[in-house]
């Protein structure tokens, strides 16, 4: 499917027809719900955006979803915003569940992430549910540890073979640096 732009001033009519689609993925702002963030949650426009997701679910109709947001969607609101969120997909005729996956299981870096997956209800009532899985964690001591995170890679104070390290200014490390102290 093309790249359409700003999914708020596509119209219905520019997006894809029904059928042409078997899986939408995407996300919506964080800055809504992320802990570093106001976290006004679905107060903030930017927090209401899941609703042009479900606008294009509606007029597309693909099989299946897949929706990335920060952890935190998980509790603002008392677990509101995403009780919400969830219900708009299902009244789009989604039947939708979540997950929280720590990317670390998968690469050299820890980010979790709130990933939303759904099925049209024809397709979870044909026994999609049934046939799905969560990833779960990636035998990475069978494959042994990753030579290089990407912090190795970034600042050359790590092991010799970081030698080939990207040279960041001392201002932009510096900003790499407070980040990775925050999430830490």
């Amino acid at each position: 499917a093309p790249l359409l732009g700003d999914i708020t001033e596509v119209a219905d009519a520019e997006l894809p027809p029904e059928g042409a689609l078997d899986l939408v993925v995407g996300g919506f702002p964080c800055q809504s719900f992320s802990c570093r963030g106001e976290r006004e949650g679905l107060g903030d426009a930017r927090g209401m955006l899941y609703l042009e997701i479900a606008r294009v679910l509606r007029a597309c109709r693909p099989r299946a979803l897949l929706l990335e947001n920060v952890e935190n969607l998980l509790r603002i609101d008392g677990g509101a915003a995403l009780a919400a969120i969830v219900d708009e997909l299902g009244a789009a005729g989604y039947s939708v569940r979540h997950e929280v996956v720590d990317a670390a299981h998968y690469v050299p870096q820890h980010r979790k992430r709130l990933y939303l997956v759904g099925f049209r209800e024809d397709i979870a009532d044909a026994g999609a549910w049934e046939r799905f899985e969560w990833p779960r964690h990636a035998p990475l001591s069978a494959r042994g540890p990753f030579p290089h995170a990407v912090r190795d890679v970034l600042f050359a104070e790590g092991d010799e073979e970081a030698v080939n390290a990207c040279v960041l200014s001392d201002e932009h490390e510096e900003v790499v640096r407070k980040r990775w102290a925050m999430m830490e």
